[in-house]
């Protein structure tokens, strides 16, 4: 607290002496924000605030396509971090941790992260075999192609050697890169030691990260019960957009949807983010009609507490929205589930709570026995105040062909071999245009993959959607 308070009254100093008029927000890990007074009380909660604010970006993006089956990818230099929407609503967690043996019980986005990504380091472990990651070579150094002195071969410089990189438009032609270094990375570090070329190298390096990144897809969906085959997949970071088709070919996942912008999806969901508080309080009793009028009572103090909170940073009637959730186990049993909470809670809406609970049990664990008697573990309170939101801008619709935005093309080693890939210009391309693969899209903050036989299609607010083959 000390530390968020120094930092937060001195951010507002040099706000105040720059003459800034907005007001500010404090973004947090349950996927909301909260005013600086409010974040100085609750200062845990701005750990680990970053994965929660793609999580946001990507359900607000999806939410003006019409996607309510969300299997969000972020992945960038350092980690991919994957979660699951599921109709509209971001699966929570209730209880994490940023430090080895210090929990934080707030909740939060369901984030699976691992190490994975454009920085991460390829490898020979002592078996012989290849692995990928979690060490990471950051931007700085970088990986080998950078130029500035990291020696060790890395995602980015598996893709560079694939020639899915392209060496002039490496940040949208801002920056140089090195393929030369590259190949000298990948030659010494992992092909000589596996007996194999370097491009062969290089496609193992990619196919390894694009597995990991795969596996942790299946920990937020098939371990959980959700078939990925029922979602689409939104791939943002830097990273995402060149490696999501082959996870989502690997997953049989049907469709994968790049943003506009991939680089600042996360930058875009804190900037949307509703005012968000949680109120918990421990309550443990059977669940069954006696305990609905005492229940109800208790829902009724936590919702008044939310309410004056929100109050006083501002909001009205009109801008609040409150929701109960009850903590929910069978008795004798420890590992309890988050069930949504009927509104006023009477005999009723009892039985109403207690079956969403069985069927949530078993998909959560293939399990459920209704001769069970359940136990009420804690009963919390969202609450939400509204703020006026950015929309997302259309573009302009397309007329006539698409070579416009054709930069020609280049052969890309893929599954074995060199193809010819069409490279385009994101820039350029405008809503309906339609692509087949193999392609390759590039853009300033980010490269997007189109694999053999998928084709890709551009909505109205410039997001791609590639449909998988």
């Amino acid at each position: 607290m000390p530390i968020v308070k120094n930092f937060v009254d001195a951010l507002l100093d040099k706000l105040y002496t720059r003459s800034f008029k907005g007001s500010l927000l404090m973004f947090h890990s349950g996927g909301g924000t909260m005013t600086p007074e409010t974040s100085i009380k609750y200062a845990i909660r701005l750990a680990g605030a970053g994965p929660a604010a793609g999580v946001i970006g990507a359900k607000y993006i999806c939410e003006h396509v019409g996607y309510k089956n969300i299997i969000t990818l972020d992945s960038g230099g350092t980690t991919a971090l994957v979660s699951l929407i599921s109709d509209g609503r971001v699966r929570m967690k209730k209880e994490w941790w940023i430090t080895f043996g210090y929990p934080i019980r707030f909740p939060a986005p369901d984030v699976v992260t691992i190490g994975a990504a454009g920085g991460s380091v390829a490898w020979i472990d002592e078996a012989g075999s290849l692995r990928v990651g979690p060490i990471s070579m950051g931007a700085d150094p970088g990986p080998a192609c950078y130029g500035r002195g990291g020696n060790e071969p890395t995602v980015t410089d598996a893709n560079v050697m694939l020639r899915r990189i392209s060496k002039e438009n490496f940040l949208g032609g801002r920056m140089t890169i090195y393929p030369e270094l590259s190949e000298k990375a990948i030659a010494e570090k992992i092909a000589k030691k596996l007996g194999i070329s370097v491009v062969e190298a290089a496609e193992g390096i990619v196919n390894v990260a694009a597995t990991n990144m795969a596996n942790a897809v299946r920990l937020v969906s098939i371990a959980r019960g959700y078939d990925p085959r029922e979602f689409v997949m939104i791939a943002f970071g830097g990273s995402g957009p060149l490696h999501a088709p082959l996870i989502a070919k690997d997953l049989g996942i049907p469709e994968v949807l790049i943003p506009r912008w991939p680089g600042i999806v996360s930058a875009l969901g804190a900037l949307i983010s509703d005012v968000r508080h949680d109120i918990m309080k421990t309550y443990i009793r059977v669940l069954d009609e006696d305990v609905a009028e005492d229940l109800e009572q208790q829902y009724e103090d936590l919702e008044l507490r939310m309410i004056e909170l929100l109050h006083r940073e501002g909001f009205d009637e009109s801008s609040i929205f409150v929701q109960r959730e009850a903590d929910m186990r069978y008795v004798g049993q420890w590992r309890s589930l988050t069930i949504s909470m009927p509104k006023p809670i009477d005999r009723s809406s009892i039985f109403e709570a207690i079956e969403k609970f069985h069927i949530e049990h078993e998909r959560e664990y293939n399990y459920s026995d209704r001769s069970q008697r359940i136990e009420l573990y804690a009963i919390r309170v969202i609450g939400v105040g509204f703020i006026k939101k950015i929309k997302l801008p259309k573009i302009e619709k397309m007329e006539g062909s698409i070579e416009y935005a054709r930069k020609g093309y280049r052969e890309v080693y893929y599954l074995g071999s060199y193809i010819k890939f069409d490279i385009y210009d994101r820039e350029k391309l405008k809503a309906e245009a339609s692509i087949e693969g193999p392609a390759i899209i590039e853009q300033m903050d980010s490269t997007v993959l189109i694999p053999p036989s998928a084709v890709a299609i551009v909505d109205e607010y410039g997001n791609l959607l590639v449909r998988m083959r």
